[in-house]
């Protein structure tokens, strides 16, 4: 996976992000073992949310924050287009707005708690 290439390159800057959206849950179950292995730890270190919910995102350690789609509305929608445009109906442009969840889990905290990489000095 690309991504994994791009998140350890990411972790090796002294500046680093404080965050990271992961688009799988895959991917968000792999940033957690990649931050162990750089001795860190989500959320102290990282905050991490996934598009998209599954029972790992609940199980992982520490349980990641995630967006859930509602399949069945997105599923519906994909339908009717295309029942549309077999019909030889003119689907023409449309927007549909499909209301998403954000789970707040345990995954993410306030960039204003995460630790200073700058040293002040009085």
């Amino acid at each position: 996976m690309v991504h994994i290439k791009v998140l350890r390159a990411l972790l090796d800057d002294h500046d680093g992000p404080t965050g990271l959206v992961t688009t799988t849950d895959v991917e968000a179950a792999a940033a957690v073992r990649i931050l162990a292995a750089h001795g860190q730890s989500v959320p102290t270190d990282l905050s991490l949310v996934t598009l998209g919910d599954s029972m790992l995102m609940e199980l992982s350690q520490p349980p990641i924050t995630a967006v859930r789609f509602p399949v069945a509305e997105e599923t519906r929608a994909a339908v009717d287009l295309l029942m549309d445009i077999l019909t030889g109906a003119q689907p023409g442009c449309r927007q549909r707005i499909i209301p998403v969840e954000l789970l707040r889990r345990h995954s993410t905290r306030a960039i204003s708690d995460q630790p200073s990489a700058i040293s002040h000095q009085p």
